[in-house]
Parts: C-alpha cells; sequence; structure tokens
C-alpha cells in the first residue's frame, strides 16, 4: 500500500498545520541548510508553523500490499540481509591476494620514490579527458628539478621538439594552460578549437594518427568533420567518392528526398564552375543509405554487446503524417563520462498497440541489439497499455522485474499536473470550435467535485475522515454561488485572451495587420499572441505570459470599437487573475524545461515533486502578495486538484526501485535526504537492501570479468599511502610492528565494501555533472561507479524520444506521404547515427567503393550480351 498523503483542510488551525511538511523542522537544522543551499532550492515552508505534520507520504503505510513484489523482485529484505553476509565473506576471500601482495611490498623492498612518481603519473593520466593532450605525445617524461617534481610533455608536431613542463609541487600542477598556448602557436588557434569541440580524447587521438601526413585534408578539417553538428569546407575538389559519401550523409541527416539529386536546380548549382563533377542517381544514393544501415546497425550491437554495464531504455507511440503507426525505441547509457543517447529502431506497427504488442516490440527490438538481459529501466509515459507492457516485458526479459524498473515520463506528469490544475477553468467547447466568442460554459461543478470525491477514494481508503479535503461539505449556499461566480471569473479571462489570440491569428488581411501596427505604436518587439494548444505543454501559461508583456498592446486593439474586439477587454481583477495564474503555473513550466535538458537524471525527480508539493501546499494556504493573504477560493481548489495529482503519482515514484537507487546513489543527496525528509526507517532500509541486492550481482559480474581480482584500486591507494616509512640496513625491531599494524589496518579497509564505505561518507555538494563525478570515482568505487552511471543514465523522461517524433513530421512532408514504413524506418535511424557521429569512416569508404546502380545495370546488360 503506497505512503499516505495528509488531506488539505482550512477549517481550523490544527488542520492548517496539516498542509506543511513535517520536513520544515529539518530545514532548520544546520545539516538541511547545507543540503539545500547545494541543491539551490529556497523552502517555501519558512513561514508556516513550525513542527506541523506533512501531508507528504513519509509514514509508513498500514500495509505493504502495494509495494512491487515477485519472484524475481529485488525487494525482499531477508534475501538481501542473506546475500549480504555472503558478499561480506567473499569480499574478505577476494581481497586476500591483493592484501598479502601489499603486504610482502612492505616487508621487502620499498618502492622506490621515482616509481611511486611513475604509479601517480599512470594514474593521472587515467583521468586526463581533455583533447588538449592529442597535441603532444603519449609518453610523459618525470624530471626533478631542484628537488621538485615535473611532469613534461613533448610537442607531437612533427619538427617541433618543443617542450612544456608543469610544476607538480604548486597548487596550479593540473593546469593546462601553457599545454593550451604552445599548441596554439605550433598548431594553429583554428585546430586547437576544432578537437575541444570534438570533446574526446581518444577520439581525436585516433583522427590524428590515421589521417597523419594526409596531403588532401588538413587535421582542423578532420576534427571539424567528426564533430556532432560540424560544418567543414575544404578547399580541395571533392573526389567521386567522397562526393558520394557527402550526398548520403547530407540526404540522412538533413532528411532531404533522394531525388533531391536530380533536381535541375541542385545540378546547376553543384556543377557551375566543374561542368565534369559527378554526382549520384537517386537510386544509388538510396541504395547506399540502405547499405550504410545495416553497416552501422551492426557495429552500434557490437557496441553495445562489448559494454561491460546495463542500458536504458525509452519508448513512446507516433503516427506519421501519411497515416502509418510506429514505435520508437531509444537506448542511453554512459561512456567516458557522458550520457549517450541513441535511436536503436523505429518499428512500424500496423496493428493494435496493446500492451503485449508493445512489450513484443521492445524485446525484439532489444534482443536483435544483445542487450536483452542487460535493461536497467524503461522509460515510457502514463498511458494504461504501458501498465500492461511493462508486466509483460517482465516475462520476456530474464532479469527485468517490471513495474520496480520501470520509469514514469515525469515531464508527463508534470503536464497531468498543471492539466489537473487547469480543469477547473476549461471552457466546454463544442466539437470543433476553436474561434468562441469568449461566452464559454464551465464544466459542470457537480460533476468536478464528484470527479475530486474519486480521487480521494482511490488515493486510500485508510485516509482519517479528519484529514479528508472536502470544500462542499464546508460551504454554506452563499459561499458556493460565490465559489462558481469566482470560477467564472477565471474562466472569462482566461477565455477572453484565447479568442482573441485565435481571432488575430485568423485574420491575416485585417486583425493581424492591426494587431502589428499597434505593437509597434507601444515600442514593443514585433510577435503575435501565443495560442493555448492543448497539446502541446506549457501553451496556456505562455500564452498568459505573452499577454501580460504585450498588456499595453491588448488593451489598445480591444478599446478600438473598430475592431469588433471590445468583448474582450480586460478588467484589472481579470489581469490580476491571469497574474496569479502565470505565477502558479510558472513553476510548472520551469520545472519541463529542467527535466528536457539532456542532463537531467532521475536522482532528482523525487526531490523536485518534493519541491511541487511544498510549493503546492504553500500557495493554498498564503500568497506573497500584501494586499490578499490567499489566492481566490477558486484558485485554491485547483491547486488542491493539482496537488491530489501529484500525490498519485508520488507514491509510484516512492516505491519504485529505480528512482530509490537513484536517489541514493547521488552524492548530494545518498540517503541523508531521505531522512531530512523523514523517510520511514523501514523504507530507507527497503532502499538500501534494493541497491545492495543490485551492487552483489554487478561484484558477481565484476569477478566474471575480471575486474575484482588482483591489485585492485583499493588495495593500490592503501598501498601508496602506507609505503611513506623507509626502510635502512639497521632497521628498529619497533619499525616492523608499525608495518605489520598498518598491514592488519589494511585488510579492515579492504574488507569494508564500496556501497558501505560510499554510504558512510559525507555528502557532497557542488556537483554539476554527476555521471562525470562517478566516471572519475571509478578507481575508488570500481563496481559502484558501474552501477551509478548505469542507472543515472537512464532518463527521467520520454522527451528525446518525442524529438525522433518532431524530425518525423519533417521527414514525412505533404509531398512525401508515398514514403514506405522501411525507408522511414531506415532514414530515422540513419540521420541519428550521423549527426551523433556513430557512422563509421570505414562504412561510408567501402560503400562509396562499391559499384553505382548504373554500373551496375551496365555490367548485367554486358553479360546478358554475352
Amino acid at each position: 500500500m503506497p505512503p499516505k498523503r495528509k488531506q488539505l483542510s482550512t477549517t481550523s488551525s490544527k488542520s492548517n498545520s496539516s498542509i506543511v511538511s513535517r520536513s520544515a523542522a529539518a530545514i532548520v537544522k544546520g545539516a538541511k541548510k547545507v543540503v539545500d543551499k547545494a541543491v539551490g532550492f529556497v523552502s517555501p515552508r519558512k513561514s508556516t508553523t513550525k513542527g506541523s505534520k506533512s501531508d507528504t507520504p513519509r509514514r509508513k503505510a498500514a500495509s505493504q500490499s502495494a509495494a512491487p513484489t515477485g519472484e524475481r523482485s529485488l525487494r525482499s529484505s531477508s534475501r538481501a540481509s542473506s546475500n549480504a553476509s555472503v558478499s561480506s565473506r567473499g569480499t574478505v576471500e577476494s581481497h586476500q591476494s591483493s592484501f598479502q601482495m601489499t603486504r610482502r611490498k612492505r616487508r621487502g623492498e620499498e618502492l622506490s620514490q621515482e616509481e611511486r612518481d611513475k604509479r601517480n603519473l599512470e594514474k593521472l593520466r587515467r583521468s586526463w579527458t581533455s583533447p588538449i593532450y592529442v597535441f603532444y605525445k603519449g609518453d610523459v617524461r618525470i624530471e626533478y628539478r631542484d628537488g621538485k617534481l615535473h611532469h613534461v610533455f613533448v610537442c607531437a608536431a612533427r619538427g617541433c621538439g618543443h617542450s612544456v613542463s608543469r610544476n607538480q609541487t604548486t597548487k596550479d600542477r593540473n593546469s593546462s594552460k601553457n599545454l593550451t598556448k604552445h599548441a596554439k602557436k605550433c598548431w594553429g588557434a583554428d585546430t586547437v578549437e576544432a578537437a575541444r569541440r570534438l570533446r574526446s580524447l581518444p577520439k581525436a587521438r585516433e583522427l590524428l594518427e590515421k589521417h597523419k601526413g594526409s596531403k588532401t585534408q588538413r587535421i582542423t578539417d578532420i576534427f571539424k568533420q567528426h564533430t556532432p553538428g560540424g560544418e567543414v569546407i575544404s578547399n580541395v575538389p571533392l573526389t567521386k567518392s567522397e562526393t558520394r559519401t557527402g550526398v548520403v550523409r547530407w540526404v540522412a541527416e538533413s532528411l532531404r528526398p533522394f531525388a533531391i539529386v536530380a533536381d535541375r536546380g541542385f545540378r546547376y548549382l553543384m556543377k557551375s564552375g566543374r561542368p565534369t563533377m559527378w554526382i549520384p542517381s537517386p537510386s544509388t544514393v538510396s541504395r547506399d543509405a540502405d547499405r550504410l544501415f545495416n553497416a552501422t546497425q551492426r557495429r552500434l550491437k557490437r557496441r553495445l554487446m562489448e559494454r561491460d554495464g546495463q542500458v536504458g531504455l525509452a519508448t513512446d507511440a507516433w503516427t506519421s503524417p501519411n497515416h502509418r503507426a510506429f514505435v520508437a525505441v531509444t537506448a542511453h547509457w554512459e561512456e567516458d563520462g557522458k550520457k549517450v543517447d541513441c535511436l536503436l529502431d523505429f518499428v512500424e506497427v500496423p496493428q493494435s498497440h496493446s500492451g503485449e504488442h508493445l512489450a513484443r516490440v521492445l524485446f525484439d527490438v532489444a534482443d536483435a541489439y544483445g542487450i536483452a538481459g542487460r535493461i536497467a529501466s524503461v522509460t515510457c509515459d502514463n498511458a494504461s497499455n504501458n501498465d500492461t507492457m511493462i508486466d509483460a516485458l517482465a516475462d520476456l526479459f530474464p532479469t527485468f522485474c517490471g513495474a520496480p524498473q520501470r520509469t514514469r515520463c515525469f515531464a508527463h506528469i508534470i503536464n497531468l499536473v498543471a492539466k489537473s490544475f487547469l480543469r477547473l477553468f476549461d471552457p466546454a467547447q463544442k466539437d470543433g470550435d476553436d474561434d468562441s466568442d469568449g461566452e464559454n460554459e464551465l464544466p459542470d461543478l457537480e460533476e468536478l467535485l464528484g470527479e475530486m470525491d474519486e480521487l480521494e477514494r482511490t488515493a486510500a481508503e485508510e485516509d482519517d475522515a479528519d484529514d479528508i479535503f472536502d470544500e462542499r461539505a464546508e460551504m454554506l449556499d452563499a459561499e458556493r454561488e460565490r465559489f462558481s461566480e469566482e470560477t467564472k471569473a477565471v474562466n472569462g479571462a482566461l477565455g477572453k485572451i484565447r479568442t482573441l489570440a485565435n481571432k488575430i491569428i485568423n485574420s491575416p488581411t485585417i486583425l493581424l495587420p492591426r494587431w502589428h501596427a499597434v505593437v509597434e505604436s507601444n515600442s514593443l518587439p514585433p510577435r503575435v499572441l501565443a495560442r493555448d494548444v492543448k497539446t502541446r505543454w506549457n501553451s496556456t501559461y505562455d500564452m498568459i505570459n505573452v499577454a501580460l508583456t504585450y498588456r499595453r498592446a491588448v488593451h489598445a486593439l480591444t478599446l478600438e470599437q473598430s475592431n469588433g474586439l471590445t468583448a474582450f477587454y480586460l478588467s484589472e481583477e481579470e489581469w490580476n487573475i491571469l497574474s496569479d495564474l502565470r505565477d502558479l503555473l510558472l513553476a510548472f513550466k520551469d520545472a519541463t524545461l529542467y527535466f528536457s535538458r539532456d542532463s537531467a537524471t532521475i536522482a532528482t525527480v523525487i526531490p523536485t515533486m518534493d519541491k511541487l508539493d511544498s510549493m503546492l501546499a504553500t500557495a493554498i494556504l498564503t500568497r506573497p502578495d500584501k494586499k490578499q493573504k490567499t489566492f481566490m477560493p477558486a484558485i485554491q481548489i485547483a491547486l488542491v486538484y493539482a496537488k491530489r495529482t501529484l500525490n498519485r503519482y508520488y507514491s509510484k515514484a516512492y516505491y519504485n526501485q529505480t528512482q530509490r537507487m537513484c536517489l541514493i546513489l547521488h552524492p548530494r543527496y545518498k540517503t541523508g535526504y531521505m531522512r531530512d525528509h523523514e523517510w520511514e526507517e523501514d523504507d530507507i532500509k527497503a532502499a538500501v537492501a534494493d541497491l545492495r541486492t543490485h551492487y552483489e550481482q554487478y561484484v558477481e559480474w565484476a569477478k566474471e570479468a575480471g575486474v575484482a581480482d588482483g591489485d585492485d584500486a583499493s588495495s593500490m591507494m592503501i598501498s601508496e599511502v602506507h609505503s611513506t616509512h623507509s626502510s635502512t640496513s639497521s632497521a628498529n625491531m619497533w619499525d616492523q610492528m608499525e608495518v605489520d599494524d598498518d598491514a592488519a589496518a589494511a585488510v579492515v579497509a579492504e574488507n569494508v565494501d564500496e556501497l558501505t564505505l560510499y554510504l558512510n561518507e559525507p555528502r557532497v555538494k557542488g556537483i554539476t555533472d554527476v555521471l562525470l563525478y562517478w566516471a572519475a570515482s571509478a578507481d575508488k568505487y570500481p563496481v559502484l561507479s558501474r552501477i551509478a552511471r548505469d542507472q543515472l543514465a537512464c532518463p527521467p523522461t520520454s522527451v528525446y524520444v518525442e524529438r525522433q517524433f518532431s524530425r518525423g513530421r519533417l521527414l514525412v512532408s505533404s509531398i512525401r506521404n508515398r514514403l514506405s514504413a522501411q525507408t522511414i524506418r531506415k532514414l530515422m535511424c540513419l540521420g541519428c547515427w550521423s549527426r551523433q557521429g556513430m557512422v563509421a569512416d570505414e562504412d561510408y569508404k567501402v560503400v562509396a567503393a562499391l559499384p553505382t546502380v548504373e554500373e551496375d545495370a551496365a555490367q548485367e546488360s554486358e553479360s546478358e550480351s554475352e
């Protein structure tokens, strides 16, 4: 059973205090202040009653029956406890060999200072990720100048030999300023900038080595050519193979039709000044794209199968403009501290999109890429058929647990909460009527209040009767009438702006020119009023925000009698209502934009829901306005509506295994965040047990892969820390005692597993890139780092999938409605792969070296004539 949230009440001070989060007391604590500062949150509850109860689900549920269970569920505490004890014994055994080797080193000959410096240099080399190092030889020398350690870098340019040294005893020992300064002087500033934009040292080294001594291309152009979205213009005429390669890349990335190469204007532009330039035929371009798709798909499969971690999936369905039903499947993982998002497949599903069918499609795609047994999470929206799909996937994927590993699209949840807030003010429009005169009918009040009843019943039957917020029971007839009038006032203000925006945009010869003239006369930047589109997220906020920004223009236009728009004149009260709505909707707008970033992670979902819940609870009670202490009752009830929708999805996130693990694996939060927000201790232990079970599985995989064998990173660190004691020929017997005691202490340190060590360390503030943090921590936490990068690379939203659909609308235009499903699939995937630099140069060269369609046809004709 999901945790309960206290219901809202406005009848007494006691019930009013129940609205405020129980975490208010924790916020005033010193530790919580530090965390809030690190996270960047400003608590909206600071003005509320101290020590008040929370309506967030922190109390232990009366029953755990609703918690995800199953034979393969990772939430069994007894099993986790048993596995923990086994792991502890296994950890002791696995560390014995490395400890014994360390002990032998201490009892034998001490490592020299030079050897220790070399080992430290090797560790540093693994942490160098900046492409600036590509301009220097890989063999970094160690020199001692006046007894001080220096690292010496030798320029890799032919005939240069200049060296740059870094003093390792100063604070700027890792600075690359001097390296960059010489590289710009020797290689050129444009080349250094091109390498920086490449953002990958291994890729830069590979390209520099492969094209060393090239006489046809500059290294600058090569770097730019392999930068996603980069542009390079060579002063050397393209060869036939290069033209063929460039055309297929252009067609795939820019979603151009194959027939464009036969267009008269295109051929004129290409051949002007170069009449002998060869241009491939549409048939050749089509076949080249097909071959590149197959080659890149095989290469991507090998890349995924060779990974030693899990992969996150995301999926959604889409209907193309030519009425074909597709399902997109994307993969998400981490490489070198960076998140990789990739479209795996774009499959036509010309049948009912039931949960079973969608599950089969997802499984087939994952199985085709060899990752069916390594799925970290599946991200999808909240449609009911996805519930069935997740259950079916638990039967198809060998290690997938179903609902505990499902990630609900948080952007979709935010949109649902915002819609719940606005639902009270939605007009009941007739079918096809998008341009009413502003006399919009309100949805039936009794029906809305009945839906609120239904929300209360589905929330939890065990809620205390005193905690349930029931506006109807507290309203007198006069208050009920006043509430209805206030609801009409809000709806009227929204209706006027909605209709005005539609009338202006739908009158391009009269109202639209007049609007532009009024905007110009008021010295405002030119733009039209934003329209409120139900299928577009945050469009209501955008409409209100633009209207308030252009208030002078709206006021002037609706005052003109000749325009017939006087019915849409807004009073001061209506402008105030719109201002209140904008302030409240801004939180949803910002949250949507925040989670639309590539850097967003699942770890921030629950903290964001806590923040939204706190803001809604505070807004119901008070407002930052000196004239009026609270919002009008109609807006307050709409806020309650939104809050209950948020609470329903919070309960799902609260018990979700993936959400909990990601929260703990973020160094900013860990289990401290849970305690700060007064989670039940049993729930915290269950979350840690889930992570413990996951950790032990990874330990087994690491042992099978040989990662945990030998002198691992932790034992090497212990060896370096304790090897500073110098031995002499006349060693004192008590010196040996210190060595033995250090060795015993090392055993204790090594037997503490990574998870325990991580949880015992303090939380870390100021982390801007959590994947990069864990990649840099791989030496300290080799296993836990892999888990964290796999889990935190999973997307919290399906925004990346939605972006593919946006490109699909560009591909399948009104003049390309005869495209086959297979062609759409290949162009969508190839375009995505090419833009992200996943199409290998070798594959381009192989395809470009093959005969063209015309050459094949000529050969066939010759064979037939013979």
